[in-house]
């Protein structure tokens, strides 16, 4: 009893099966894109948090003769990018000035380091505090040695001094380009920051 092999696949029989690997294909890479912007999204914001944190650490140390640092956001020149500055000993601002990078040094505040968000996660707003913050920019800055939280310029002593209450806290969101995932950080004026 002889079998024959000279039998093969059948042109249905082929193209149901590419038919199911294009399937399976574009099932994992659309999935792929969602997941990396949700990473993207979930590491910009831990690194937000982180920077924030180290802020108010560097400004508790006072290390290099600082008497702060602090955290600028400006939306009408990158909503990709914020910038880490501190201020030196002899400076009493608690905020950063946006004039041109040749004054810096003559207003008495020093560029740390500019940070990039990751690609595909952009700043989308801030919580307006009356008084202290516009839509497009934002100052955090702890001085120290306690520190001392300023929103904007600001220095919110206590709860008291905020109406309404809620106003003692500011809230930077992030989020990815098509605004379907975000994350909020706050910060409230006794240095508390928190990321959900």
């Amino acid at each position: 009893m002889k079998k024959d092999f000279s039998q093969g696949l059948t042109l249905i029989e082929l193209m149901a099966v590419v038919t199911m690997i294009i399937i399976v294909t574009g099932v994992v890479f659309a999935t792929y894109g969602i997941g990396r912007d949700s990473l993207a999204l979930d590491r910009s914001s831990q690194k937000l948090y982180q920077d924030l944190r180290f802020a108010l650490a560097n400004s508790m140390s006072g290390i290099d003769g600082a008497t702060g640092a602090g955290i600028h956001f400006d939306k009408s020149g990158s909503t990709t990018s914020y910038l880490i500055f501190k201020n030196p000993t002899s400076s009493t601002s608690q905020t950063f000035d946006t004039d041109s990078l040749n004054i810096y040094a003559s207003r008495g505040v020093l560029i740390s380091d500019w940070i990039k968000l990751e690609d595909g996660v952009k700043i989308i707003s801030f919580k307006n505090i009356s008084g202290g913050t516009s839509d497009n920019s934002l100052n955090v800055y702890f001085r120290s040695p306690y520190p001392t939280t300023f929103l904007n310029g600001i220095y919110y002593q206590n709860k008291t001094n905020c109406v309404p209450q809620s106003d003692c806290t500011v809230s930077i969101v992030i989020g990815t380009n098509d605004g379907s995932k975000t994350k909020t950080i706050t910060i409230n004026n006794s240095g508390m920051i928190d990321l959900k």
